[in-house]
């Protein structure tokens, strides 16, 4: 999970805990899941879809230092197919 840790700690992001889970005995199908001072950061794997979804819950605002453009980036230097990517914006 080398990939979740550097997205933590480029964001400054603090880790209270993390946990991976691999299925069947495989790493392919995982779910990771990092609890976060300022909320979560979830990866699900779909090797049946060749997909993976990535879900960063933070309580933040981001401004400039935004990093879907590095979350994008990372995942197209790690897998071998298109990357698209859906910004939900959650206001509260």
């Amino acid at each position: 999970m080398h990939m979740l840790d550097g997205i933590c700690d480029t964001y400054n992001l603090t880790v209270i805990n993390k946990t991976v889970h691999n299925f069947d005995n495989s790493r392919k199908a995982f779910t990771a899941l990092y609890l976060l001072a300022e909320s979560h950061l979830s990866v699900h794997s779909f090797p049946e879809r060749n997909a993976i979804m990535l879900d960063l819950y933070c309580c933040r605002e981001w401004g400039e230092d935004c990093p879907y453009d590095d979350i994008k980036w990372l995942f197209r230097q790690t897998l071998d197919s298109d990357v698209r990517m859906m910004v939900l914006d959650r206001y509260f």
